[in-house]
């Protein structure tokens, strides 16, 4: 599974490609929620700013380990393409890095909508929705594969 895992998508984005199957579900009603109560607004308010800067989010994580990718495969190269011996490593690496992206790039894109929607100790409000949600994929996760 890894052998094939790792032609088809770099380590890297394991948690980016996670989020966007069934099993990142309860991570992003997690972190809906976590924003709802936080901000004190609406359900539908808040799925819509969660949801919308999760697709940025999505987007730009990516792109910047797709970089990261590249350059390690430059710097460290791994001779055959179906057996890297850091795979799981880098998989398991990327959920941190996906939160730390998420953090500051929701954080940024949603800075454009605090007057409006009166939000309020917004980064504190993102880190905390984030690390929950990532918190939760990554048990989803760790669930599935003991299966």
């Amino acid at each position: 599974m890894y052998a094939l895992a790792n032609v088809i998508f770099p380590p890297l984005w394991a948690a980016n490609l996670i989020q966007v199957t069934y099993l990142g579900i309860p991570a992003l009603l997690a972190e809906i929620i976590v924003f709802q109560i936080f901000q004190k607004i609406s359900f539908l308010k808040a799925s819509l700013l969660v949801i919308g800067a999760n697709i940025v989010s999505l987007i730009a994580g990516f792109i910047f380990t797709s970089i990261l990718s590249i350059l390690r495969n430059t710097f460290f190269p791994v001779y055959s393409a179906t057996n890297d011996p850091y795979f799981t490593s880098l998989a398991i690496a990327s959920f941190p890095i996906a939160c730390l992206l998420s953090i500051g790039i929701e954080f940024i894109l949603l800075k454009q909508f605090q007057q409006k929607f009166h939000l309020r100790d917004l980064f504190l409000c993102m880190a905390i929705a984030n690390l929950v949600s990532y918190t939760i994929l990554g048990i989803t996760v760790w669930i599935s594969f003991l299966k």
